[in-house]
């Protein structure tokens, strides 16, 4: 129950922190920054007519060095090293 507590308030703060444009970094881990994706034209699937799709911001999720290298470790080579 402590854990999800703990998750559930640092996902708060990361909502909070994103709404607010501000970038969150947990180091090693990541970094959660707020992005503009810019208007583009695009093709409605349905009629096949020729749409313009406005800005719009979206969440960038960059994963840190430490993420990064668990995940390309097997899970053989977890041997408890944390670094």
């Amino acid at each position: 129950k402590k854990a999800q507590a703990a998750i559930n308030a640092m996902t708060a703060l990361i909502i909070d922190s994103l709404g607010n444009e501000d970038e969150v970094v947990i180091s090693g881990f990541c970094i959660f920054e707020i992005k503009e994706r810019p208007g583009r034209f695009g093709i409605n699937p349905k009629t096949g007519e020729r749409i313009y799709i406005p800005p719009r911001n979206v969440v960038k999720f960059t994963p840190g060095q430490k993420l990064l290298h668990a995940a390309s470790m097997s899970p053989t080579d977890h041997s408890g090293d944390h670094e």
